[in-house]
């Protein structure tokens, strides 16, 4: 047991734990249990020994590291027992490039390549076989099985789970989307079929050979058909050198594109749930139990795991309700949309993939115009408050999740304060790193009523009068490795996420497609992040990313000359019906050239083209087009080449910001 683990059977009652119907997570300590906040105020010197021990090690092991794994021998489907390469040991070989990996296509090709044949895992019960455009997957009870590449998964007979949600021979088949930019998803079957005709019924239905079936069980097992997926958006992004090792290189083959691995194999980093995330999903259904329409937020630093556990209460509140809804306040790593905005998502299907494979049309949508909210609180939070108003007149109301980001820190924690109070949680998931500077203060209710946002100190009216109500609150431990710093950065999830979602519906790409010209005669421009001269503003989003946006008659607007399209004195908040790209300007027939994949019945409604600082990044035009490009240029990889980093935990009280 580790040494601070969490104790699932015993309960007890602390002073603060009676306060407010707040819960403690209790921890395990040399076979006592005492209440979270202790055990966390206590044990700080302890974990950062063990953080700074732990940092010691892996530096040992990066020196005797003399040579890159080398490619093993593809495994073959002929056979219904099946086998595959794995490394000796996970713990001994290096799996990720060291942390000096500078760019996205490092990494996707060191860990494409990180095999080995020294020796050969056996798949124990596992059978694979080729049918007609996919394969099918025999599973014996409780085994575990990892993916990779995008496959359509149907269950044909008993049931299997993958990422939290259960699926059967009664439910629609669900797309996964398993690359090497996260950890890979992984099928587990939860029951089997004991009915011998059943099973033997669907072997004949795909008329296997006599040899197959005379090793294949007729009972006790699972059967799960994995189909071929056509996913252009995918074809697309992986078209592009950056991104082509996505997928480990797996070729598209008459089955598909995807490979199936043993769970002992540790060639790449696989999706692993730790049995807090079981915890917080008892927890929520007993939630549920209480109130169907109850709201969880989770909240915790950069990269501890929030978007991962979200994603596993989405799928596993899917398997006992027929929709759940998802409040994303997080612009700089949406799950379902592009990056820059704030939205409100009726989820249906579970979520199999990482975000640039589910981009989906939102309930309501608010272009934020930024990655961070720093450059505009005020714009940020009342984004959050639309689009939790458009979910409070839903009638009746699902249970709503909702996502937080990463920044916790000075004006981030004082945002973190004024979200908590906009939505009014019952279940509050806190995750906790090592790190014990970087963790949040506990969020419990009596904090957050007391604590100030910074709707507080900017003349912001802010869910006033309203009383904060209780919540529950729940500590976890991160289940992050530290120096895991082999998956791709924050910026290269945001460019997959942006060109996926602009080459969803244009199947001749985003440089290809035809543009639809728009009069500017009938539309606003504005830019959210920078002040920009009217003189100046068609230049500013030419040959940029724009979201197309559907504005109030009654809002104000202006011209600056007859030749001047419609402009806006300050950043409205209004919905927003999708992202598109300015291919020109045409001044002599004052029109927009715009490519997007909106359909052409809703872009009839946008009046008003709003550039943020979401871009386009310059290696698609560098590599597409010929030559020198206007406006754009390689990207400058010198010590000091790059913009300033802006310092945003120093406080600047003369803009209204305490941190």
């Amino acid at each position: 047991m580790d040494k601070y683990a969490k104790s699932f059977s015993k309960s007890i009652e602390t002073e603060s734990s009676k306060v407010n119907n707040v819960e403690v997570i209790e921890m395990v300590k040399d076979g006592s249990v005492q209440d979270g906040a202790s055990v966390r105020n206590s044990a700080e010197k302890c974990l950062q020994d063990e953080v700074t021990e732990t940092r010691i090690q892996l530096k040992k092991r990066r020196r005797k590291r003399k040579a890159m794994f080398h490619e093993s021998p593809g495994r073959s489907v002929n056979s219904p027992r099946s086998r595959v390469e794995s490394p000796e040991s996970a713990e001994e070989n290096a799996r990720f490039p060291s942390d000096g990996a500078s760019n996205f296509d490092e990494v996707c090709n060191t860990l494409a390549d990180c095999r080995t044949a020294d020796t050969a895992a056996e798949f124990q019960f596992e059978r694979l076989i080729d049918v007609k455009e996919g394969r099918l997957l025999i599973l014996e009870s409780e085994q575990e099985v990892c993916v990779t590449g995008l496959c359509k998964m149907s269950v044909l007979c008993g049931s299997a789970g993958v990422f939290g949600y259960h699926c059967d021979p009664s439910k629609q088949p669900v797309r996964l989307f398993s690359a090497v930019s996260n950890s890979l998803l992984k099928i587990k079957c939860l029951s089997v079929e004991s009915n011998p005709s059943s099973v033997r019924s669907i072997y004949s239905k795909y008329k296997l050979a006599q040899d197959i079936l005379d090793e294949l069980p007729s009972r006790g097992v699972a059967v799960v058909k994995l189909d071929r997926l056509h996913a252009p958006h995918i074809d697309y992004l992986t078209s592009l050198n950056t991104f082509k090792q996505l997928f480990c290189g797996i070729k598209d083959g008459p089955q598909g594109m995807f490979s199936i691995e043993s769970k002992q194999s540790k060639r790449l980093p696989q999706l692993e749930l730790s049995k807090d995330y079981y915890y917080v999903l008892d927890k929520w259904k007993e939630q549920l139990s209480i109130d169907p329409a109850s709201i969880v937020i989770t909240c915790g630093g950069k990269d501890q795991g929030k978007s991962t556990l979200t994603q596993f209460l989405l799928n596993s509140t899917l398997n006992v309700l027929e929709k759940v809804c998802y409040l994303d306040c997080d612009p700089g790593q949406t799950e379902f949309t592009p990056p820059g905005s704030v939205s409100l998502h009726t989820i249906t299907t579970p979520a199999l993939g990482p975000p640039f494979t589910q981009q989906r049309e939102p309930t309501v949508w608010c272009f934020n115009g930024n990655v961070t909210p720093s450059g505009d609180p005020h714009l940020y939070l009342r984004c959050i408050s639309h689009c939790f108003r458009a979910y409070m007149q839903m009638k009746p109301r699902p249970p709503l999740v909702v996502n937080t980001m990463g920044y916790i820190t000075g004006l981030g924690l004082r945002l973190l304060i004024d979200t908590l109070k906009i939505v009014q949680p019952d279940l509050v998931i806190q995750i906790d790193s090592k790190h014990m500077d970087g963790n949040l203060p506990a969020l419990t209710a009596p904090y957050v009523s007391e604590s100030e946002g910074w709707s507080n100190h900017c003349r912001i009216k802010q869910q006033e009068n309203i009383p904060q109500k209780d919540h529950s609150l729940v500590i976890l431990d991160s289940v992050v490795k530290a120096h895991s710093s082999g998956q791709s950065r924050s910026r290269q999830h945001r460019e997959m996420a942006l060109l996926c979602y602009l080459a969803a519906g244009l199947p001749e790409g985003i440089l290809g497609a035809k543009p639809c010209m728009v009069s500017w005669s009938s539309i606003a421009i504005h830019v959210c992040h920078e002040t920009v001269p009217s003189s100046q503003i068609l230049e500013a989003i030419n040959a940029c990313v724009v979201a197309l946006c559907c504005l109030d008659d009654e809002y104000p607007r202006y011209k600056d000359g007859e030749e001047s399209p419609w402009l806006l004195k300050e950043t409205p908040v209004c919905d927003c019906v999708g992202y598109g790209f300015v291919r020109g300007v045409d001044r002599d027939k004052k029109c927009v050239c715009i490519v997007s994949p909106v359909p052409l019945s809703k872009l009839k409604s946008v009046n008003l083209l709003m550039r943020g600082n979401v871009n386009l990044s310059e290696d698609l035009f560098l590599k597409v087009f010929q030559g020198v490009v206007p406006y754009v240029d390689n990207t400058a990889t010198a010590t000091g080449g790059s913009a300033l980093r802006q310092r945003k935990r120093l406080p600047r009280i003369n803009r209204g910001r305490l941190s």
